[in-house]
């Protein structure tokens, strides 16, 4: 996966654009159950923010943004509509806002653990 393309990257953590939906789905093993999980993604600004800008769980945000933990496989939703509420860079209006996301899974037994964190680079999109 190259810089340009939008999702998950070990080399700069998320990649979004407000103007398109993203959708990842992860793949485990079979012998993997993630049913009854729960889990939240967070948006913040900086990794001491103690406010999340961008908040998804189990239950679809309004524009339908949704965590689906289903069999061996864990799927993100992240809608346009919820994207496009996120900042742009106010220096320079080519260059892309970034901040930090985190997201947790919560297990059957309630044991929480930190899935993925990062980098999130949020693209403004193409202007319609």
């Amino acid at each position: 996966m190259t810089c340009s393309e939008l999702g998950f990257s070990d080399d700069y953590g998320l990649r979004v654009s407000k103007s398109a939906d993203l959708e990842v789905t992860f793949p485990f093993a079979s012998t993997y159950d993630f049913d009854g999980y729960s889990g939240t993604f967070k948006i913040r600004s900086s990794e001491d923010s103690a406010t999340a800008l961008l908040t998804v769980t189990p239950t679809a945000t309004a524009n339908g943004s949704v965590l689906v933990y289903s069999g061996s496989n864990i799927l993100i939703r992240l809608k346009k509509a919820d994207l496009a509420t996120l900042p742009e860079d106010a220096t320079d209006s080519d260059d892309p806002w970034v901040g930090v996301f985190e997201w947790v899974n919560t297990d059957t037994a309630s044991l929480t653990t930190r899935f993925l964190s990062g980098a999130v680079v949020v693209e403004r999109g193409v202007a319609w």
